[in-house]
């Protein structure tokens, strides 16, 4: 589809009352959360579904309340809780699992997000 056509395609509803493009936005959203420890780049996940980056980006905001970048951190910190609950994994190695240049980044990171440190979430 053209650009054209998917702008026309989001002034209107189809027969469900949905915009018919919130498929396509939630395909990406399925697409940034693939594989969590793989950096897709926003702007693939936008040329792989025929939109430009910045109306990926905007649909993207307007339907998840995030960015996608944000969501695809959120989403990424969200399995890494689970790996910290269900495994001992040294905080390094799952640093390099999930693509951290090293342990400080990921630390720093996962405290933006959640407020207390790696180690302090594991400890509860």
């Amino acid at each position: 589809m053209n650009e054209i056509f998917r702008f026309f395609c989001e002034l209107l509803l189809d027969e469900s009352g949905q915009n018919p493009l919130h498929g396509i936005i939630a395909a990406g959203a399925a697409l940034l959360e693939r594989d969590p420890e793989k950096r897709i780049p926003v702007e693939a996940v936008a040329a792989e579904l025929g939109l430009s980056y910045a109306r990926f980006r905007r649909l993207f905001t307007r339907a998840y309340k995030v960015p996608p970048a944000e969501y695809r951190i959120r989403r990424r910190i969200e399995k890494i809780q689970s790996l910290l609950t269900g495994s001992d994994l040294p905080l390094k190695e799952i640093a390099d699992r999930f693509g951290y240049a090293d342990v400080y980044t990921f630390a720093r990171q996962f405290k933006q997000c959640t407020g207390i440190t790696p180690g302090q979430f594991r400890k509860r």
